[in-house]
């Protein structure tokens, strides 16, 4: 059964960025809120691919207890981290007390205790899961995702598969995230991501990936062979696509963290001359890709980052938010509106006069402004308490075993973290929560493992 598990997992792992769902239920936006109402991605229940695959490993895992009458309880409150989320769950579940939309709470909520199962899953199952397989497979599946990013861009269009969950895009469409440039508007690419803020993230999280599986190879550094050509053509095809989403805030967090990983990663290079040549192509390519894209996508680039102002719709609109926000936490400190229900709130404290398209309800783009204003500044800080400890614990792994794999989970978990400060699909979208809690997961888990670069088996 756990072979099983392992290739569900894969194909979870695989499946990550598809949007194919079944909408259960939904709610609808309130007429309040200025608009005739209408559907809203935020106030609806959904049931997507990567639930159902998340179901059968749970079914397979319950079914592997079952037969070993071995549940390990003790390994899943095994640390001090596991009670302050334990306790973040619990708060979240009271807060619902004070939930308008009770149904929409009770969701949102199953959702949270669905993905919080999936940490304790690949972090108890860490050792056997192989993560170097589970790891080519993200890598896999983002290599595909730039791939259709670069279609979208060229075709300035979806290209047709709606299977897998992408989203219809035409610069003509509103709440379609767009470029807008002199005499043009230009839709950013999505691959079969909800926004390309998502593929975004997700783009970076496997270039890093790249970086490590690369720096592990321990193969001399001689004639470039075609395998080696094929793995800098897949990391010119993530990096290119990255840029095509156009993604202010990751692309300059992408880039902050690849200066801290190359600097930090010179430590392992001291004494292993593979390793130190394999740090300088990579080191030059990066550079050098990065600067071509940079270069040739000047008149976007410019349009994109040069005239930045908060007269920009999703400027101004992430300002509104956080005020929202904001109001919610100081109306209720301790309890929140009820987990799940920011955007059920949002009209009761709209300036007034304001009004919003359904597409602009969303919730506030911070995600510890989102859980304070859901759950009460009590829940904010078990979140963040449990957050700190994992971070804290990992650095204290890396000063007794300086490996790749900590130094690159933990910088795309900071990455993801500090992208969490300025938008929120961590916590309220399938891909991103998919994408934080396993990288939560895997951070928790190497950190806890005395064990060499797991990587090394790799032929990356």
């Amino acid at each position: 059964m756990l072979s099983l598990e392992k290739y569900l997992f894969y194909l979870l792992v695989f499946s990550l960025p598809f949007q194919t769902r079944l909408i259960l239920f939904q709610w609808g936006s309130s007429s309040s809120f200025g608009t005739s109402g209408g559907f809203n991605e935020y106030q609806a229940a959904f049931f997507y691919f990567t639930d159902f695959l998340i179901a059968l490993i749970f079914i397979s895992c319950l079914w592997r207890a079952i037969r070993t009458g071995s549940f390990g309880w003790r390994s899943i409150f095994a640390s001090h981290s596991d009670f302050l989320l334990a306790a973040f769950v619990i708060i979240a579940g009271v807060s619902l007390y004070w939930a308008n939309n009770f149904g929409l709470g009770i969701y949102q909520f199953l959702k949270l205790v669905e993905f919080v199962w999936l940490f304790f899953y690949v972090k108890n199952n860490f050792a056997v899961l192989n993560l170097s397989h589970a790891l080519w497979f993200l890598f896999s599946s983002a290599v595909f995702q730039a791939l259709l990013a670069d279609w979208q861009w060229h075709n300035q269009s979806s290209i047709g598969l709606k299977l897998l969950g992408e989203s219809v895009l035409d610069p003509n469409l509103a709440g379609v995230a767009k470029l807008d440039i002199p005499n043009a508007k230009l839709i950013r690419p999505y691959g079969t991501f909800p926004h390309p803020n998502i593929l975004a993230a997700f783009l970076s999280a496997a270039i890093f990936i790249f970086y490590w599986f690369y720096l592990s190879n321990k193969k001399p550094y001689g004639r470039i062979q075609i395998s080696e050509w094929l793995k800098f053509l897949a990391f010119f095809i993530l990096l290119l696509g990255l840029f095509l989403t156009f993604s202010r805030l990751i692309i300059i967090t992408f880039i902050l963290a690849g200066v801290i990983f190359f600097w930090l990663s010179k430590r392992l290079g001291k004494d292993d001359l593979i390793f130190k040549q394999r740090r300088q192509v990579l080191l030059y390519l990066s550079a050098i890709f990065t600067f071509i894209f940079l270069f040739l996508m000047r008149p976007e680039m410019f349009g994109r980052f040069g005239q930045l102002s908060l007269a920009e719709q999703s400027v101004s609109l992430r300002w509104l938010y956080n005020e929202i926000a904001a109001l919610m936490i100081a109306n209720n400190p301790l309890t929140g509106v009820g987990f799940g229900n920011f955007t059920n709130r949002m009209a009761e404290f709209l300036p007034y006069g304001t009004s919003l398209e359904s597409w602009a309800i969303q919730p506030v783009h911070n995600i510890y402004l989102l859980i304070a204003a859901e759950t009460g500044v009590i829940g904010l800080f078990f979140f963040l308490w449990f957050l700190i400890s994992i971070v804290i614990k990992t650095i204290g792994s890396l000063r007794l075993n300086f490996t790749l794999e900590r130094l690159t989970l933990l910088l795309i978990t900071l990455a993801f973290l500090f992208i969490g400060l300025f938008d929120h699909f961590f916590l309220t979208l399938q891909q991103g929560r998919l994408m934080l809690w396993i990288i939560l997961a895997l951070l928790t888990a190497a950190s806890a493992h005395s064990t060499t670069d797991s990587t090394q088996a790799s032929e990356a």
